[in-house]
């Protein structure tokens, strides 16, 4: 089963909706094909991303939604092993270099574990994942099978950049206004960090439109 996911690393839904999409698949004991592409829910960053506190507090609406609004998210993420802690984070990042990392990790074939490094990263350590030394160390810490001397020799000669902004354009294309979005086989698409239950309908309805003996029955 292959699976798009349309998502970016500073969002965190999209890595509550990842923790209940892999939770669905192994309820399922399905494995699938997972694909990262990404989107940036703040484009308009500079490269070295802002500072947290002001920039959550004007997107929230004050200092109290904010932290009505990560309590939430604490919450939320726990029941799904997640150890929020946004008050550690000290930058609002731009994106775009994470994203060209995960590329990167996506053609050596280590996409998923870097993806998932990166979120644990930014949600429960504080890293700052605009900077690349603060990238690297996340990775060596995962123990992540990359060549770091590869990578930033790669990403300063430029990979990346345009396989993002396709992404980004296609995302476009599709209508994508907010993420996580989860494109099953190019045939079915589940919108948002949907509960475990929701997935695990979606993957038994492919199972069961793509096994032999369903395709093998004549129509009527």
């Amino acid at each position: 089963m292959k699976i798009e996911i349309f998502s970016d690393i500073a969002c965190p839904w999209c890595f509550i909706g990842k923790r209940r999409l892999e939770r669905a698949l192994a309820d399922a004991n399905t494995n699938a094909e997972l694909s990262f592409r990404a989107f940036q829910l703040q484009p308009g960053l500079p490269p070295e991303g802002v500072v947290a506190e002001g920039f959550f507090e004007r997107k929230f609406g004050g200092k109290e939604r904010t932290r009505a609004m990560f309590e939430r998210l604490t919450d939320v993420g726990r029941a799904v092993g997640i150890a929020f802690d946004f008050y550690k984070q000290q930058r609002a990042p731009n994106t775009e270099l994470a994203h060209r990392v995960i590329r990167f990790a996506s053609s050596k074939g280590q996409a998923a574990l870097t993806v998932e490094s990166l979120f644990r990263g930014y949600f429960e350590q504080g890293v700052d994942v605009a900077e690349l030394s603060a990238i690297v160390g996340v990775l060596e810490r995962a123990q992540i099978p990359l060549d770091i001397g590869e990578l930033e020799s790669a990403l300063a000669a430029g990979f990346g950049k345009e396989e993002v902004a396709r992404d980004l354009t296609l995302a476009r294309e599709y209508g994508i206004g907010g993420v996580p979005l989860f494109l099953f086989e190019q045939r079915y698409s589940l919108e948002g960090a949907q509960p475990v239950e929701h997935f695990e309908r979606l993957i038994r309805k492919l199972q069961a439109e793509d096994s032999p003996h369903l395709r093998s029955q004549p129509s009527s």
